[in-house]
């Protein structure tokens, strides 16, 4: 049976994603303006699966033996990571030959989080063409790519518009 892994470094995130799959439910506060707002009570029970676990950990030092994963997705993670480039090959490691990567990432990079030197990019080529070249040079054969719309809801007068690439990558090797 499918393992499915959730590698989160905040404890408080990994309790609470344990009690969602316990529970099935989903509470928290949908903010309204400013620390107005209302408590929201959903029923996950639909979304829960029993093969996820979600253990503590950090994603720059993946905790996974060599070639053990079948997929690995990082979404909003490699532009808030010190060393990009290491999390790729520690995720390159623990993926099996013929395995998939799936990557999502906007590019907003931040020069307190990451060192300007350590983006997937630069002045000359773009981080989709940086990254696309990455996967190229390791063996992985690109699948798709796409750029993804996600709204994000920071109270009920503000939204964030992000458009992030999407790459989805076969690793090299027997599948």
């Amino acid at each position: 049976a499918e393992i499915v892994i959730g590698v989160e470094r905040s404890f408080e995130a990994v309790k609470r994603a344990r009690e969602i799959a316990r529970t099935g439910r989903v509470a928290f506060h949908l903010k309204d303006e400013g620390d107005r707002g209302r408590y929201v009570d959903l029923d996950a029970k639909d979304l829960v699966r029993p093969n996820v676990e979600f253990i503590c950990g950090d994603a720059a030092a993946l905790p996974l033996p060599a070639a053990c994963a079948d997929t690995i997705v990082a979404a909003n993670l490699l532009d808030r990571l010190r060393r990009p480039a290491e999390f790729l090959e520690r995720a390159d490691r623990a993926l099996r030959p013929g395995g998939r990567m799936v990557l999502a990432m906007p590019f907003t990079w931040r020069e307190a989080t990451t060192d300007r030197d350590r983006w997937i990019g630069d002045a000359e080529r773009s981080g989709r063409e940086a990254l696309l070249t990455a996967f190229d040079d390791h063996d992985y054969e690109v699948e798709e790519t796409d750029e993804l719309g996600l709204l994000i809801r920071n109270h009920r007068r503000a939204y964030e518009w992000i458009r992030p690439l999407m790459v989805r990558a076969r690793k090299g090797g027997d599948s």
